[in-house]
């Protein structure tokens, strides 16, 4: 937490509201906390180095969360790589974006994804590779057939409720019932105001499928509360 630099764990147990918040990153966890903290009367600067929010999610659900952050008065900067660490003017870090333009936020809040945790886990002891995910199929049975990975030490999705459903199809794969665990059967979502939901098959992740894939309304979904 030196120089007010923070991961989202951190940044959630700071009791201070900052001044400026600058986020690096535009993926979910980046998106939420940039909403909650403008909600909140901070001034949010957000930098992604890709062409649109949400990158990893249909381009309309980009898109229109841009559009529910600029509305709020969020910056938003696109292509903009940032250089991490940052340079460090007295106590605060400076970062110097690419139109020249220098900034000192109160706190960053870098926001990059995750790296697996799992050194200290003792997986060389049943034949596994540490400091990296665990690798699972769909049983969720990892590459020792016998040891079953789930929740977010294998990397697929960060979420409790991924977490559970992967529990429940090794549980039954352990107990001689066929299951399988399929992401694409889990909605991606935003908590916020408005909340964005999206919960699809479009026409590259139904390769494979036999259900065809139709341009429409239907692919997909935006909830607003």
């Amino acid at each position: 937490m030196q120089f007010g630099i923070l991961n989202s764990d951190h940044l959630l147990r700071n009791p201070i509201v900052p001044r400026h918040l600058f986020v690096v990153g535009g993926g979910y966890i980046g998106c939420e906390l940039a909403a909650i903290y403008r909600a909140l009367g901070t001034r949010v600067t957000l930098a992604e180095v890709k062409s649109r929010l949400l990158p990893s999610w249909d381009p309309v659900a980009g898109e229109q969360f841009l559009g529910v952050l600029e509305t709020a008065g969020a910056e938003v900067l696109l292509n903009e790589p940032i250089q991490l660490p940052p340079q460090i003017t007295g106590s605060s870090a400076s970062y110097k974006l690419s139109t020249g333009t220098v900034i000192q936020p109160n706190i960053t809040l870098v926001a990059t994804g995750r790296i697996a945790n799992s050194d200290n886990l003792g997986l060389e002891s049943v034949g596994l590779k540490s400091g990296a995910w665990i690798s699972v199929n769909e049983k969720m049975q990892t590459p020792i057939e016998s040891v079953y990975a789930v929740g977010d030490v294998n990397g697929i999705a960060l979420l409790d409720s991924v977490a559970a459903a992967q529990a429940d199809v090794a549980v039954r794969n352990i107990l001689g019932t066929a299951a399988r665990f399929d992401k694409r059967w889990f909605p991606e979502f935003l908590h916020t105001e408005p909340p964005d939901c999206e919960c699809r098959l479009d026409r590259g992740r139904s390769q494979g499928c036999r259900a065809p894939s139709e341009s429409g309304s239907l692919e997909r979904s935006t909830l607003y509360g």
